[in-house]
């Protein structure tokens, strides 16, 4: 089916364009079109980018985020604050361990962390705590890839990091993007309009390929409706697993491709169908001749991946 749309072109600004800025020009697009386009792209953008995030950090004597940090004027909650503000860019998939180490007085930034190979940090002008200099304050920060939003309490039950402290993991490696739309003129006569895409990172992504992923990721969603079905109700869905079922009990002991040993055991007891094999319970199956240990475990491995199990029929 020809929609007779006309071909659109990803232009980037280069005037415009510096550092972890880009201005980005869609068109031509049908009229309205740039809204649907830019609000979609925006969102994805936003919210669902893969980047790398702080999730939790340890200092010893501190068990939670309400606590005073010793040897500081920093306590725990503005910590946490200063740390949701650090970005990274990771070598390697894995969860790393940035270190913060001082004694003397002052006010210490992001740049003072001990950063491993592979691991570099993309704002280093970030506030990080304050150092009364009164004993050595070491803090050991945990940081890792992810895409979106992610609860500190989620950090904490998953990460196998003792006394570990949660952070809300903020992935996005997006600063900022804004939208906007231009008139398209033939003559006096608007035909066509412009999405004009102002996108900002924090540097571990640049935005041309910021606009790039996101339009894959839409476009991911989008191809799953090539496979639209219609929706079974409760009923059919009864019905269709009844009919699954049926034709595993109806699978001949051959079919499971057991070990020689198993498959004549079994035949030798007459047991010639799957629905035959569930019937009997685990001691029943151990007491057929020949059927050591190895065999009922071998039966009982081949039914799991079926989804059935002995005795259930």
């Amino acid at each position: 089916m020809n929609l007779d749309f006309k071909k659109i072109e990803v232009l980037v600004d280069k005037e415009i364009t510096k550092d972890n800025f880009s201005r980005i020009y869609i068109e031509p697009l049908e009229r309205g079109y740039g809204l649907t386009l830019g609000t979609a792209l925006r969102r994805v953008m936003l919210s669902s980018m893969p980047g790398t995030s702080v999730v939790g950090f340890r200092m010893q004597g501190v068990t939670h985020q309400l606590m005073t940090m010793p040897g500081t004027a920093t306590d725990a909650v503005e910590l946490v604050s200063n740390l949701k503000k650090l970005k990274f860019e990771l070598a390697e998939d894995k969860l790393e361990k940035v270190v913060f180490k001082a004694s003397k007085a002052g006010i210490y930034k992001a740049s003072h962390l001990k950063l491993p190979k592979g691991v570099e940090l993309k704002t280093p002008d970030i506030d990080l705590v304050n150092v009364l200099g009164e004993k050595e304050v070491e803090i050991e920060i945990y940081i890792k890839k992810g895409r979106g939003f992610v609860q500190a309490s989620e950090h904490t039950a998953t990460l196998n990091v003792d006394n570990l402290i949660g952070v809300d993991g903020l992935f996005s490696p997006i600063k900022r993007v804004a939208t906007s739309t231009e008139d398209i003129r033939t003559g006096d006569i608007v035909t066509h309009e412009r999405l004009v895409l102002d996108v900002e990172t924090f540097g571990n992504i640049n935005p041309k390929e910021a606009v790039m992923l996101s339009a894959k990721i839409i476009k991911t969603h989008f191809d799953f409706f090539e496979d639209m079905k219609d929706r079974l109700t409760e009923y059919e869905i009864y019905k269709e697993k009844e009919k699954e079922v049926e034709s595993i009990n109806n699978m001949t002991i051959e079919e499971l491709k057991l070990s020689v040993r198993s498959t004549n055991a079994l035949t030798g007891a007459k047991v010639r169908t799957v629905g035959e094999l569930r019937k009997m319970t685990e001691t029943e199956l151990a007491d057929l001749r020949n059927m050591g240990k190895t065999s009922v475990d071998e039966v009982k491995k081949v039914l799991t991946s079926l989804g059935v199990v002995l005795g259930d029929f």
